[in-house]
Parts: C-alpha cells; sequence; structure tokens
C-alpha cells in the first residue's frame, strides 16, 4: 500500500521516521562511538521505560477513577 499514491510504503515510511529518530539520540545523547546495534538497544530500553511509566499511570488514573465511581455509588 502506498501513502498517497507516491510510491512510497508506510512500512519504510515509518522506518525512516524510526531511523531519524535513532540519528537524533545519536547525536545528542552521544552514541556516536557506539555500534548501531548497541543504539538500538538503548533507544529500545528507553522506549520501552517511557512506555511502561505510561501504563503504570494510566492503570493508577483508572483505578482512581473506578474507586470514586464506587464511592459515589455508596
Amino acid at each position: 500500500m502506498s501513502a498517497a499514491g507516491n510510491g512510497v510504503t508506510l512500512a519504510s515510511g515509518r522506518w525512516d521516521v524510526f531511523e531519524l529518530l535513532i540519528q537524533f539520540l545519536a547525536r545528542f545523547l552521544l552514541l556516536r562511538f557506539l555500534p548501531v546495534w548497541l543504539q538500538m538497544t538503548i533507544f529500545s530500553l528507553i522506549l520501552t521505560a517511557g512506555v511502561t511509566i505510561w501504563a503504570v499511570k494510566r492503570a493508577r488514573a483508572t483505578a482512581a477513577l473506578r474507586a470514586a465511581a464506587a464511592e459515589a455509588e455508596d
């Protein structure tokens, strides 16, 4: 499937964004001296930590809403 009919697939567009993000992190986190596989591993760990923090916050907010709703019923 091509995006906007320009012959670029959505998967390659997403990969380009991912590559740009890796290059950005490599420049500003001074990871240029590390091999690419290690840069990607570090990026993956940072991404996993961010998603985990978001998921925990979301779970706590949902639990608080449920508790408030249960309290309002009483």
